[in-house]
């Protein structure tokens, strides 16, 4: 008796474990028994997924070349498909192309789908991935900078400077020939009218001697003696002037006043 109750209730355990399953279902729609909870897909991802910890880093100067092939997802982005009345779901932990940087954004394209999209840099992975290859490339570029720093260096020491020329002295300008005095200039000039330098007219038609100064005439420095007289014309008596160069005290020429033309 006690064998066969023994057998019994062990037919009826293992039948329990067979029919509680299929009949659950039908005991929960009734309201026999609770329902039991099933968390939803975002809720597992999260389990599986530890929080990223924060990651402080630089991201001046950073190109789409310095990318990473893909980053990670830290949360649950929903995207608008064109074409799709329902969004698309990208879970938690996703793995995503990066496209670009926009402020604190990252661009970034699902794969097998050409549709971009933007999401917060820290809700990726994206900043600890480029960490360690930021440091790589501004450790290269420091390296590279020091390499050119002391090639310009040793170039520098390299070239011997020239000695620099002594300085040529400056030409000093010729002592200027002593200038004759108006009385002296006066007389010079009547001795070369009575000496007959002029044909155009003789010292009674002369009106007045004067030293006029200097003058610089064809690139030469001139003392300047100045004559005016009565000239005999068809239109009656004109004054005219007349100029004495002198040079080294003696008259080099005698010029018409008004034209500058050597008097012949």
């Amino acid at each position: 008796m006690k064998s066969s109750s023994i057998l019994l209730l062990l037919v009826l355990v293992g039948a329990g474990y067979v029919l509680y399953p299929m009949a659950l279902p039908i005991m929960e729609n009734a309201g026999l028994v609770a329902k039991a909870e099933k968390p939803s897909e975002d809720e597992e991802v999260v389990k599986e997924l530890e929080p990223a910890p924060v990651v402080e880093v630089d991201l001046t100067g950073v190109t789409p070349e310095d990318f990473p092939d893909e980053v990670q997802l830290l949360v649950p982005v929903k995207l608008q498909i064109p074409g799709m009345e329902e969004p698309m779901v990208l879970k938690k932990g996703a793995m995503v192309e990066p496209v670009r940087l926009q402020g604190d954004s990252l661009i970034f394209k699902p794969k097998m789908v050409s549709v971009n999209a933007k999401i917060p840099i820290d809700d990726t992975n994206f900043k600890a991935l480029i960490k360690p290859i930021l440091e790589v490339k501004r450790r290269n570029e420091a390296e590279e900078k020091a390499r050119l720093a002391a090639q310009e260096n040793e170039a520098n020491e390299a070239v011997v400077p020239e000695p620099m020329p002594e300085p040529k002295p400056e030409p000093q300008p010729e002592p200027k020939a002593a200038q004759l005095s108006e009385a002296a200039v006066i007389d010079l000039m009547k001795s070369s009218i009575a000496a007959g330098a002029i044909k155009e007219f003789t010292a009674d038609k002369v009106l007045g001697w004067k030293l006029e100064g200097e003058e610089e005439i064809d690139g030469q420095e001139y003392q300047v003696g100045l004559i005016i007289y009565n000239a005999d014309t068809i239109f009656g008596e004109q004054k005219h002037e007349v100029k004495a160069l002198i040079l080294d005290g003696k008259i080099k020429k005698w010029i018409w006043a008004q034209t500058g033309v050597e008097v012949r």
